[in-house]
């Protein structure tokens, strides 16, 4: 049966070559957007002081959210190590997923894939190749129907809220746009 694997990491930057996944959300749900498990966050444990923040956009501020948000806490007292965090996500995967039968979800997943590919490769080898990304639509939304109210995010980087965002804007659209 096939599902949707709701993704959504945070990390250092957004070059997986060089930058470290801190933590990873995960919702698993059935493609008419029912929410068949929501998992607890995985956060990876990481030494705050020798990392690198590598952000392409205000730097200052997302750190700052992540501060806010209890996740450099979180990261700081992990012990999970990036492997150990790539199990237990396989392992929550397969509880609902065939292999090859479900597709990453989120927001700009994109981001998120490349680290999953480069750092989490028997997770990408179990997912199908396929990206369902809320991004394109909202790129199109604003193209094709610019009358339509823009979808409200927090924009907390908090990796939970963002994937259930991400949920509820795909059903935001599919309920405005794709009729």
């Amino acid at each position: 049966m096939k599902h949707f694997v709701w993704l959504d990491m945070e990390m250092t930057g957004l070059d997986p070559l060089k930058d470290k996944i801190l933590e990873i959300a995960v919702i698993i749900t059935d493609t008419e957007l029912n929410i068949l498990e929501e998992f607890e966050p995985i956060t990876v444990g990481h030494n705050i002081d020798k990392l690198e923040f590598n952000f392409y956009l205000d730097g200052e501020k997302l750190l700052e959210a992540f501060k806010n948000s209890g996740l450099l806490d979180r990261v700081q007292e992990s012990k999970l190590t990036l492997e150990e965090a790539e199990v237990i996500l396989l392992n929550n995967i397969k509880k609902h997923c065939e292999e090859k039968e479900c597709h990453l979800a989120g927001s700009s997943i994109y981001a998120d894939a490349r680290f999953i590919i480069h750092q989490m490769p028997k997770v990408w080898d179990f997912v199908h190749y396929k990206l369902l990304d809320v991004t394109s639509l909202k790129l199109l939304k604003q193209e094709w129907y610019p009358e339509l109210a823009e979808f409200k995010k927090a924009d907390t980087h908090d990796a939970s809220t963002d994937i259930k965002e991400s949920i509820e804007q795909l059903r935001y659209y599919r309920e405005r746009i794709l009729r």
